[in-house]
């Protein structure tokens, strides 16, 4: 009996200690395919694709373009951009658990949040109530794209950052109630009772990022026709 528990726990070690080096092994990968990729080096054994084969791996340079135009459906005049990042803060309550002594208690504070917390799963959930998130945040990309003529399939590609579009009345609608307010690095639009210095609980702030059309990029990958593909090889 006691030798029979004895090789199960000397199994079960052993396993254990597999899983770690697996575990560990798995860093050891990402590092050497994510963490050491030096895409310079790759983009310059890139070749023009005028002087090209449809095999190698080309790449193009010219203005980013599309027919598209994009807005939303609360406040985003349709515009030319390749995409949007529409982001959407809530001013709620936020739990924080605190250990001491063995003993735990709970602290909230009223914050701006992206992801507003389940007051219903909170220790004090009727002192601290959360309403709903009226409006989530968004990303939205063109499906298509042209770079000097040729089609580039937006979902395929890694695309430029973005920039933080100016609030005013060709860009977006703030009819109504709703106010224009800063801080010291985005322009929002205000939806809520309290105002932007003093909130309260449930108000909104919403800022909208853009990569508008005709920026100049180079796009690397194989060229088939007049379409953009990704390219692959051994490596």
């Amino acid at each position: 009996m006691a030798e029979h528990f004895g090789n199960k726990l000397l199994g079960s070690i052993g396993w254990l200690f597999i899983g770690i080096l697996v575990f560990l092994g798995s860093f050891v990968l990402l590092f050497y395919t994510e963490g050491r990729t030096d895409y310079s080096v790759l983009a310059d054994k890139a070749k023009i694709v005028s002087e090209g084969s449809a095999d190698d791996f080309l790449y193009v340079e010219g203005k980013l373009e599309s027919e598209e135009l994009l807005g939303d459906e609360f406040y985003l005049y349709e515009g030319n951009y390749i995409a949007y990042n529409r982001t959407v803060e809530m001013f709620a309550w936020v739990e924080e658990k605190h250990t001491e002594n063995d003993n735990t208690y709970y602290t909230y504070d009223a914050k701006w949040v992206e992801k507003v917390p389940n007051s219903d799963n909170f220790d004090a959930p009727r002192r601290y109530e959360n309403p709903e998130k009226q409006i989530e945040s968004k990303r939205e990309v063109v499906s298509l794209a042209t770079v000097d003529d040729y089609e580039l399939n937006t979902g395929e590609v890694r695309l430029p950052g973005m920039s933080s579009l100016n609030l005013n009345e060709e860009t977006v609608d703030m009819t109504g109630y709703l106010e224009k307010a800063s801080d010291d690095q985005y322009e929002y639009i205000f939806d809520g009772y309290g105002t932007h210095a003093d909130p309260e609980i449930g108000d909104l702030r919403i800022r909208y990022s853009v990569l508008r059309a005709g920026g100049d990029v180079t796009v690397f990958g194989k060229f088939k026709e007049n379409k953009v593909l990704a390219h692959h090889d051994e490596s």
